[in-house]
């Protein structure tokens, strides 16, 4: 396992699909329940991703846009797994921006 600054880092791979598979390794079955269930609902569903985050990453913002296809997305650039603490003003204006969104076509 690589090292950095005297941490040892995970590679493990991790896609929507991988974690929607039926088996033990794929993830808990909570959130692959809860992926179908977002998946197949009317919730408005905003993803939001960092550019830079090594959690979550940004290559697997196509499997969650696959699992989620009614979902908007917004990609923060230069941004790590926090994009709430990394950029809070863009992240408050992007999330304000999907509520109104949502909002306004609920009230038709």
């Amino acid at each position: 396992m690589p090292c950095r600054n005297g941490r040892r880092i995970a590679r493990r791979s991790w896609t929507l699909p991988t974690i929607l598979a039926p088996s033990p390794a794929s993830g808990p079955k909570w959130r692959r329940d809860l992926i179908e269930a977002l998946a197949q609902s009317a919730v408005p569903t905003l993803v939001l991703w960092g550019s830079q985050d090594h959690i979550l990453p940004f290559s697997h913002l196509d499997a969650a846009a696959a699992a989620l296809p009614h979902a908007e997305s917004h990609v923060f650039s230069k941004t790590g797994h926090m994009p709430q603490i990394e950029r809070p003003d863009e992240f408050a204006a992007v999330v304000q921006g999907f509520l109104s969104r949502v909002l306004a076509g609920s009230a038709k």
